[in-house]
């Protein structure tokens, strides 16, 4: 991303006024506003009819069972209790994916969350279907416990609570932020996630989780988080653990242009753990179907002292593709558990092990070992991250990452939006000596 000003052409305050607006625009984003067709303030009341600043709902839920698909709820500026949205049958369209009901702040306004905000209080509760939330901050989490009929299994994606929810530029600081259980159709973008700083207060053994609901056989599915910032999960206690993200298990699961760190234990863990109640498509109860790239990990941490383990555990696996992400801690890989199917590591860039190379299931391609090489592709050499301790795993001029990438087979963009060039850079960063532009809409292209 960053190179000298006889590189770039400019100087060093302009490509630092640069990086600091990229920054803000990877953290919140931008929020473009729609005209509202429901309100919601602090001294509303849900008796209302809500159609009105001046005939406001008091709460998100209010709204939103007044609300049809395509409206926009919008929320007048100030501190509100937490909310919980329940499930409107009558916003189902026949279909897993329909158009969302927006719920969004006023033009200007700062809109907080005293607590959680949750699509049902508890498995048993039926959640909303079809919603965008965006640009809030909560003290709390987002909880989504289940579709609201454990144990009895989950109605199809078109009739589900808990399916085709969006999450766009929030500020999340509960000890949880995230929570998702036999959730579907679901899509984090931008926004940060997690307390304000590290081990101030711990968070004993709490952190985002996704996974599948106790005894119910939907397993997460097409969940995709995409440029957001995980970080500050510690421990308590040396028997406790926690990660930036767990996922035990998913299937369909997209991590795209997201940092990872300041979290203890693991950085992020995907598992098999609650696959029990179900297998995956490919028949096991390991994840399935998985997408891993353009991110940054850090090194995990242990605020009692303890050991630390990966930046990134996938211990078993089927389908799955770990590739042009940048780390500074080795991961674990699929090597044993239950499966390793059809796995590939590819164009990534940080430490890897010797022992890592040569799994049953696991391909590796075009990456960037500090200390091993695991195929011909691979190269072993210094990482060349900018700023390692502070997580900043942008390239440096001279780094053996550039151009060191798969010329047939690399994401359209990069961790900060930029489009990537043949041959490319392995890792997360695609090095590049002018100002980083904005992603494009359609980051789930591939140049093959």
């Amino acid at each position: 991303m960053y190179g000298s000003t006889s590189q770039s052409g400019t100087s060093p305050l302009l490509r630092s006024l640069v990086v600091v607006c990229a920054s803000l625009v990877f953290i919140f984003g931008a929020l473009p506003l729609r005209a509202a067709s429901l309100f919601v303030a602090p001294n509303g009341s849900d008796n209302n009819s809500c159609t009105s600043s001046t005939s406001a709902c008091l709460s998100f839920n209010g709204a939103y069972q007044k609300s049809s698909n395509g409206d926009v709820i919008q929320v007048a500026g100030g501190s509100y209790t937490g909310q919980n949205i329940l499930y409107k049958p009558a916003n189902a369209c026949g279909s897993a994916i329909c158009t969302h009901v927006l719920i969004q702040p006023a033009t200007g306004a700062s809109v907080t969350l005293n607590g959680d905000l949750n699509f049902g209080s508890t498995r048993f509760e039926a959640g909303a279907a079809h919603v965008t939330v965006q640009g809030i901050t909560l003290t709390g989490d987002v909880s989504i416990p289940g579709c609201g009929q454990t144990p009895t299994p989950c109605p199809p994606d078109a009739t589900s609570p808990g399916n085709d929810l969006t999450f766009q530029n929030l500020r999340v600081k509960g000890s949880y932020a995230f929570y998702c259980a036999s959730c579907s159709n679901v899509t984090i973008d931008g926004g940060m996630w997690g307390p304000d700083n590290y081990n101030a207060p711990c968070t004993s053994d709490h952190h985002p989780e996704i996974a599948s609901a106790d005894q119910q056989p939907k397993r997460a599915n097409h969940i995709l988080i995409r440029n957001s910032e995980w970080k500050n999960f510690a421990r308590c206690v040396s028997a406790e653990h926690t990660e930036c993200l767990q996922i035990e298990p998913a299937d369909d699961l997209t991590l795209r242009g997201n940092k990872f760190h300041d979290c203890d234990t693991i950085i992020v863990n995907i598992a098999n753990d609650f696959g029990h109640w179900a297998n995956s498509a490919a028949g096991f109860a390991a994840p399935n179907n998985i997408l891993v790239e353009d991110n940054f990990f850090g090194t995990a941490r242990d605020a009692t002292g303890g050991p630390t383990y990966y930046a990134l555990n996938i211990r078993e696996c089927t389908n799955c593709t770990v590739r042009y992400n940048s780390w500074t801690q080795a991961p674990r890989m699929p090597t044993g558990g239950e499966i390793s199917l059809n796995n590939k590591y590819e164009g990534n860039v940080g430490p890897m092990g010797s022992a890592n190379c040569g799994l049953t299931g696991v391909t590796y391609l075009y990456n960037v070992w500090s200390d091993a090489k695991c195929s011909a592709t691979d190269k072993q050499a210094a990482s060349g991250f900018l700023n390692p301790s502070t997580w900043d795993l942008h390239l440096v001029l001279g780094s053996a990452a550039i151009g060191a990438g798969n010329p047939a087979d690399y994401p359209a963009a990069d961790i900060d939006g930029q489009a990537r060039v043949s041959p490319p850079d392995a890792g997360a960063d695609q090095l590049v000596t002018t100002a980083k532009v904005n992603a494009p809409s359609n980051l789930n292209a591939t140049v093959r």
